[in-house]
């Protein structure tokens, strides 16, 4: 348990340690209106409804929405060895929550890469410390 704590850990903190180093919008309110999603389903529209024209209006860069799932699937990969496929599909749904934040327009492209980069950061962190035991 300790070695998917470390990566989950890792990767979410890291980008929120990130967080007063880029302050940044995100697209939805610092271009309202431009390029909206052509799919509303009602679950957008409740969504929009509570968050209304609001950002976190400190930063959107890195995402910590990819960048905390994808550390969970790289944590599920350690600590699962016999059941790979938990953490292959926990990935396949990360990267589907940074295609979904780029289309909803909650983050740029570059915000989802970078949290994919500084997710990688906690599985480093797991190479380090299997090696150094």
């Amino acid at each position: 348990m300790n070695e998917f704590w470390l990566a989950y850990l890792a990767g979410t903190l890291g980008v929120y340690a990130l967080f007063p180093y880029f302050p940044s919008e995100p697209p939805r309110t610092a271009f309202p209106g431009a390029d909206l999603p052509h799919i509303v389903t009602a679950l957008r529209r409740f969504n929009l409804w509570i968050v209304g024209g609001y950002g976190i209006h400190s930063s959107v860069f890195p995402s910590a929405h990819v960048s905390s799932a994808l550390s969970a699937a790289w944590g599920l990969l350690a600590i699962l060895r016999h059941r790979r496929w938990i953490g292959w599909s926990m990935a396949v749904y990360a990267l589907s929550v940074a295609l979904a934040t780029i289309y909803g327009r909650y983050h740029y492209a570059v915000d989802a890469a970078a949290g994919i980069a500084i997710s990688l950061v906690g599985f480093a962190a797991l190479r380090l410390r299997r090696n150094a035991f």
